[in-house]
């Protein structure tokens, strides 16, 4: 095939193809699977409040007292584009969904170009398929959120630096050296600077982003070291040594807090480039080991492509195995193998690391399990899986094969309970979590235990049969398979019974409330996009806006910026109707639930629709009147 007349027109069907599974029901919610995280909902709303404002009502904000800080001035390369978006066509959900949609397409063919030009057209045609079916990839590309942006430039940023360090031809007879290397630095130069420029586009979008440098250091310090001719005893314990460093590193500033405070208050206290140090860096917060664990059993970047996951991480292992112990080195596989493995462990380590975080791993992810499946030697493989490993090749293969026959139990049971029964599972069981009392659903849990352990002991057993199967010479062709037919399934089943939730909940509203309603709330940037509805965003954990609300609730005047025949226009209004919306049975609403719970009665209640695992109630709030007294009057008012 990758010989074939046809292997360029079929790749340009293909990702033409796989785009269209990305726009087909665009504005539809993301699947319920993808995360437990209320993000799919609120931060396409978040990341495009400022441009919709600006358009819809002549500034960034509607209100000058508004006190959300926006992503305006930390993301200008995605804030621009959706200015243009919205003004030459219109604020919806599918202008914002479209433009990620665009990324992704870019994405894929540079990717394709990437894994063609480093290892061969097959391997290329191979990493393509497998990441535009990839379904936790394609429903993630369909959303308005900046991590679908990100890794195009990341992706873009690593092409151009494999071109640049790409083998220069040979001096031709009778040519100069320095006019070889001129020809050399201007083949280059181009590259190097589409790198540099792409890695720079993805500072100004996301600074997760940084996240993957700390993750390549191991593979860098290994190449080096290979370049330098150092020994195989050397390599090996500079390995140890970074490993261990991490592991040190991570124990004393996950679970020491009073260092862990002097080196976050040291971070901010110095600054680059005007700015604090905290503000380079990936990561400054870790969970502890215990939360660590616990999160690591239901992650969905692992069980919605459990197969492609665990095919990558292995060639990654066995990657690091061949350049440090067989002396048998690629440094795209290396690279790549380091980014997925210490950046998947840097991730998962940190405090705040939501399933859509992940998709910055995707890219060494489908491009080592493409090179499972294209470069794969049986023999070669089945012998990593059997034979003795030194330290710390063997910590970290029993590591890993621990993890994988954990997971067989909960990707059974994630595939076969149907969301209906997961939604009635959430508001059962997390309730008696909160409240620490488990009778009610002690059945269903012991039920889901049993189910779990008899995956784990069935893997046990038959893992002799297991290691048969790798070494069958067609196993690549069974694992690549079962990974198009588990993806396409899941694929399948959002496509004949996704939900328009979303979209339909901001439609309605648009048409049964007020003209000048202002929707406030975690939840409200998501509930205006389609239509001319003002947001007013609030949040738990972030004390901003509380006293805007309190002056709508008391009429007290608040400045308004609206367009009216193009013309930009403030006055102060104290008649806006405000309604709030708030999801009252979760952790991260309790505060504004506690805080506004006088405004939630049965006759204030506009509005209650579901959007995945939270029920969303919509009220609207109480107004009152307050008397405004001066000195003088509150004198005049006694003396009477």
């Amino acid at each position: 095939m990758a010989d074939s007349p046809w292997y360029y027109p079929c790749v340009i069907l293909l990702i033409l193809l796989f785009t269209g599974m990305r726009i087909v029901h665009i504005n539809a919610d993301a699947p319920q699977d993808l995360t437990i995280s209320a993000a799919t909902y609120t931060d396409e709303g978040f990341k495009t409040y400022e441009p919709r404002n600006y358009v819809l009502f002549g500034d960034w904000h509607w209100t000058p007292e508004d006190e959300y800080g926006g992503w305006g001035k930390v993301s200008p390369l995605t804030t621009i584009p959706y200015l243009w978006i919205f003004r030459h066509f219109s604020v919806s959900y599918a202008s914002i969904r479209l433009l990620s949609v665009v990324y992704a397409a870019i994405t894929m063919i540079f990717l394709f170009l990437f894994l063609a030009r480093n290892f061969d057209r097959f391997t290329g045609l191979i990493g393509l398929i497998l990441f535009g079916v990839n379904y936790f990839t394609a429903m993630y590309n369909r959303l308005g959120l900046y991590e679908s942006h990100l890794i195009c430039y990341i992706m873009i940023a690593f092409f151009g630096f494999a071109e640049t360090f790409r083998p220069f031809r040979p001096r031709h007879a009778g040519e100069t050296r320095a006019r070889h290397a001129a020809g050399k630095f201007a083949a280059r130069a181009p590259f190097f600077l589409i790198g540099l420029l792409a890695v720079g586009a993805g500072f100004f979008i996301k600074r997760n982003l940084l996240v993957i440098f700390p993750a390549i250091v191991p593979a860098l310090a290994l190449h080096l070291g290979s370049r330098s001719h150092k020994s195989e005893r050397f390599m090996n314990r500079l390995f140890i040594g970074i490993i261990g460093f991490i592991f040190l590193f991570y124990m004393i500033f996950a679970h020491l807090m009073a260092l862990r405070n002097i080196l976050v208050f040291s971070l901010m206290s110095y600054r680059i480039f005007g700015q604090p140090i905290i503000a380079f860096l990936p990561f400054t917060a870790f969970d502890p080991l215990y939360m660590v664990l616990a999160k690591g059993l239901y992650m969905e970047f692992v069980f919605l492509h459990p197969f492609t996951f665990f095919a990558g991480f292995s060639f990654a292992l066995y990657t690091f195995y061949q350049y440090l112990e067989k002396n048998r080195r690629n440094t795209a596989d290396l690279f790549f193998s380091s980014w997925l493995l210490f950046g998947f462990l840097f991730m998962t380590l940190m405090y705040y690391s939501p399933s859509r975080y992940y998709l910055l791993f995707i890219i060494p992810l489908i491009a080592l399990t493409a090179r499972f499946i294209t470069g794969f030697v049986g023999e070669d493989m089945a012998s990593f899986f059997t034979e003795k490993k030194r330290f710390p090749h063997n910590i970290l293969f029993g590591l890993f094969i621990t993890f994988a026959v954990l997971y067989t139990g909960i990707v059974l049971l994630v595939q076969a309970v149907p969301v209906s029964f997961r939604n009635y599972l959430v508001e059962n069981i997390y309730p008696a979590y909160l409240k620490g009392d488990f009778g009610n659903v002690a059945f269903i849990i012991l039920f889901a235990l049993l189910v779990w352990l008899g995956c784990i002991a069935a893997t046990i057993l038959n893992r002799r049969r297991l290691l048969e199967l790798l070494k069958r010479a067609n196993f690549p062709v069974i694992l690549l398979t079962i990974i198009l037919a588990l993806q396409l399934f899941q694929y399948g089943k959002w496509f004949l019974f996704h939900e328009h939730n979303l979209y339909t909940a901001s439609k309605e509203l648009g048409r049964e409330l007020p003209r000048n309603a202002i929707i406030a709330g975690s939840w409200s940037a998501g509930l205006v996009v389609e239509n001319g509805l003002k947001a007013l965003i609030v949040q738990s954990l972030i004390p901003y806006n509380h006293n805007l609300i309190k002056k709508i609730i008391n009429r007290i005047g608040v400045p308004v910026t609206e367009v009216t025949n193009g013309k930009r226009s403030t006055e102060y209004r104290n008649d806006l109707p405000l309604y709030l919306a708030v999801c009252r049975n979760v952790i991260f609403e309790k505060a504004i639930a506690e805080m506004y719970k006088d405004h939630f009665f049965t006759k204030n209640l506009v509005k209650t629709v579901r959007f995945g695992y939270f029920r969303i109630e919509i009220f609207k709030m109480n107004k009152y009147k307050l008397v405004m007294q001066n000195e003088v009057q509150a004198i005049f008012n006694r003396f009477l």
